[in-house]
């Protein structure tokens, strides 16, 4: 009785995560593709001959002051599009929780109306299903999340260490090669 509503909110939260499934995937590709050039692009400037006349001209436009280029370099940048990819694939994944907790508070509000027992006392079935989800999760908590969770200190600190490492590899090398581009244009303006 009076359950579209419920029901909507079911379909559009299957719907959602079909499309969100398909989008992280797509996305997940873009963002490996584009972390790929971000590293061979690193390694290809190291050298004058991999630059074409528009990236020459481009530098000198920005050491002569130009802000906006600065900003559009920085804006085309692919580690940052990488981590704007990365950032969408996690909006998508919080989209789809959000529409599941929607989904089954829908699921639990008809169950509640559609029984006569339960319509009565909706305070007390709603926490009586609620301490059932409970337990039925608790034990694949434990068993997934918490052995997770419960991981050595030095295992979180190995891969952040390992992460901050590549990290200041990557920008060493992006500072060498601007200090290098730098000395270049200095070269030809003389």
């Amino acid at each position: 009785p009076g359950v579209e509503h419920e029901f909507m909110e079911i379909i559009s939260a299957a719907v959602l995560t079909v499309v969100s499934i398909v989008g992280i995937l797509l996305l997940d590709k873009v963002a490996d593709k584009t972390s790929t050039q971000a590293d061979k692009q690193d390694e290809s400037e190291e050298s004058k001959d991999c630059r074409g006349p528009m990236v020459a001209a481009n530098d000198r436009s920005t050491s002569m002051g130009d802000v906006g280029g600065q900003v559009m370099k920085e804006a085309l940048d692919l580690d940052n599009l990488e981590k704007a990819l990365r950032v969408l694939i996690d909006a998508l994944s919080l989209a789809v929780g959000l529409s599941w907790e929607h989904a089954f508070h829908a699921s639990l509000h008809t169950i509640v109306v559609s029984n006569v027992v339960m319509q009565k006392n909706q305070i007390w079935a709603k926490f009586g299903m609620a301490a059932v989800s409970f337990l039925l999760m608790l034990p694949v908590w434990l068993k997934i999340i918490a052995k997770m969770a419960n991981r050595p200190a030095k295992v979180f600190q190995d891969n952040m260490d390992a992460e901050e490492t590549r990290l200041r590899q990557r920008q060493d090398l992006k500072t060498k090669t601007a200090s290098t581009r730098s000395a270049q244009n200095k070269q030809g303006d003389l």
